[in-house]
């Protein structure tokens, strides 16, 4: 599956606002990636391109994918935020560091 450069861009984006919780997102859609091997809003092996239409479709329309059962619920859980399509209520860079479990790895780097 090839998906063009913009399928990482949240869908506030597409309507030119540019802010922090957009990176949140962009994040985000990598992060599932590089867990689940397919892009959040495609739940199936997809071969071709695909069409910006149905991209901006499924993105607007759809719920995110869950990820695996094999990750632990609070990875599953801070993706999920990441991919909220409401940007306001989409967490933070600084909520983020906050989750005790990350902030715990933060200081062991």
């Amino acid at each position: 599956m090839r998906i063009r450069n913009n399928d990482k861009q949240s869908h506030e984006i597409n309507k030119l606002k540019e802010t922090s919780a957009a990176d949140i997102w962009a994040f985000g859609v990598m992060i599932f990636e590089l867990i689940a091997q397919h892009h959040p809003f495609f739940n199936r092996k997809i071969e071709g391109d695909i069409p910006e239409e149905e991209i901006i479709h499924c993105v607007v329309n759809l719920p995110p994918a869950e990820l695996p059962d094999n990750y632990p619920q609070i990875l599953k859980d801070l993706v999920k935020r990441m991919l909220d399509k409401d940007p306001s209520k989409r967490i933070s860079a600084k909520e983020i560091l906050e989750i005790p479990e990350i902030a715990a790895k933060l200081t062991q780097i």
